[in-house]
């Protein structure tokens, strides 16, 4: 306490090295830099410093031996940490759990669990955070593919995988009414949120010269329920199914029904496909009726031929007739010797794998992988269409969608900074170009869809921010971009 008024003139600095640093630690040189650098820094000038030194601070501001202000001392400590943080990465880990220590004694809890890793907000759910704040439509498929299991991916979904897609996410948004017409959330149905109180130890791996009592606590987790997975498995499933027949296939997947909320396949049939064909009924209008054109001079008759030849080539002539009831039956026929066909290829493909050594232990590793996790696991393994962790494809697609972009595109993404946007720059640069601002963002959205199979910016409030999930692959491909050119 008896150096916290002492100033220093400017000095070089010596380097400082040492565990739980105290005064003790430092030799004259090294304590009149001390001084002179702390005094900088209570003057929000934050020059370059070896981390003992910093930590020296943080434990005179723990201990309230340089200012006995509560108020002071946080904010003092915030200020170093977001200073000093990107020199010194492991500095976070000290400042940012005293930091909550020191708000817990306060009884701040709140504001403790803002720094404090170990809490509620480090324990959250990305899917009940992205619903807390998002419409559920908006919410990217890569979050959803976390919870479809034992999905095989068909020849359907290769071929209209976006189409799904859309009608997937247009489906949660029935979901989640039938949960409201019940009194209850998508959050409720699919999350348990536990409280439970612990004693917390304050100031570990500090030096502490005062009295210090541990506290309680009171941490939030939160559990996934098994409605979850059933839902979001068997939606997944019954989107394509409807995606099949608004494409005019037959065939369907299995779907667990009894694990979807009652009226559920209802709604999304009358939604998407009665929807889909009253909007085609009315799509045509007609804009003017057919009148009566005036005819020019009649075209010559044919010459007259021998009336008896004639009347022998008609009877000939074999009336032609459509038996519709014959048609229906040969089409349905085709259709059931194409799925049969089908089927013996999948046989034949099982039979072939069973001979096969090498092929039968890729599969029985695929199957043993591919089931539910236990309840301690977190993360699924998933079949082809879901190995979103595949960073070379996901590096292709992107490579695929940056070179689809138009020049202004890509000077649009260049505004970025930390992957926002302010609207009032984006609408400027947009006017320069003579564009709509939302015109502009669903071109890119759409070609982001075709690449990438979701929208890769929107709109949040007053800013433009590029989607989580793709936010570091855009940030390489875009250096790339620019050191090619």
């Amino acid at each position: 306490m008896k150096y916290n008024n002492r100033t220093q003139q400017q000095c070089k600095e010596i380097p400082l090295q040492a565990y739980w640093t105290t005064f003790d630690h430092l030799n004259e040189k090294q304590f009149k830099w001390y001084i002179y650098w702390r005094q900088e820094a209570l003057k929000l000038n934050f020059m370059e410093v070896d981390l003992s030194y910093i930590i020296l601070f943080g434990y005179e501001l723990i201990n309230y031996s340089f200012n006995s202000k509560a108020a002071f001392n946080v904010s003092m400590m915030v200020h170093l940490l977001e200073n000093y943080k990107e020199l010194h990465p492991n500095l976070e880990k000290y400042f940012s759990t005293w930091l909550a220590d020191m708000l817990y004694e306060l009884k701040e809890p709140e504001l403790a669990e803002v720094w404090d890793d170990n809490q509620a907000f480090y324990r959250v759910p990305k899917l009940y955070n992205e619903l807390h704040h998002k419409e559920a439509d908006k919410i990217s498929m890569n979050i959803w593919h976390k919870y479809i299991y034992n999905y095989k991916e068909t020849k359907f979904f290769q071929e209209h995988k976006n189409k799904i897609y859309k009608t997937f996410k247009k489906s949660i948004l029935i979901l989640q009414s039938i949960h409201q017409e019940n009194n209850s959330t998508l959050l409720n149905e699919w999350f348990e949120i536990n409280q439970t109180r612990e004693i917390r130890r304050l100031f570990t791996s500090a030096v502490v010269e005062r009295d210090v009592d541990d506290t309680h606590i009171y941490v939030t987790s939160f559990s996934i329920k098994n409605a979850l997975n059933e839902e979001i498995t068997n939606l997944f499933r019954l989107s394509e199914n409807i995606t099949r027949r608004m494409n005019g296939v037959n065939r369907q997947i299995k779907v667990e029904e009894e694990n979807l909320p009652s009226g559920l396949k209802e709604k999304m049939e009358s939604n998407f496909i009665k929807g889909d064909y009253e909007e085609t009924e009315n799509r045509f209008q007609v804009v003017q009726q057919k009148t009566k054109e005036e005819q020019g001079s009649a075209i010559p008759a044919k010459p007259s031929e021998n009336n008896a030849e004639t009347e022998n080539r008609n009877e000939d002539k074999a009336e032609v007739t459509f038996d519709a009831a014959l048609i229906s039956k040969t089409v349905s026929d085709t259709t059931d010797l194409v799925n049969t066909v089908e089927e013996m290829e999948g046989e034949e493909r099982k039979e072939e794998e069973a001979t096969n050594p090498f092929q039968s232990a890729v599969a029985y590793s695929s199957t043993e992988n591919s089931g539910v996790p236990s309840n301690n696991e977190t993360e699924p393994a998933f079949q082809t269409m879901f190995d979103v962790n595949d960073d070379e494809s996901e590096a292709e697609d992107m490579k695929a969608f940056f070179s689809s972009l138009l020049y202004e595109e890509l000077q649009f993404f260049n505004l970025f900074h930390n992957d926002v946007l302010d609207i009032a720059d984006a609408e400027s640069f947009i006017k320069q170009n003579n564009q709509m601002l939302n015109v502009f963002i669903a071109g890119i959205n759409e070609k982001s869809n075709e690449h990438l199979e979701d929208n890769i910016v929107e709109l949040d409030n007053s800013s433009i921010v590029i989607m989580e999930d793709y936010s570091d692959l855009l940030n390489e491909v875009k250096e790339e971009w620019q050191h090619e050119n």
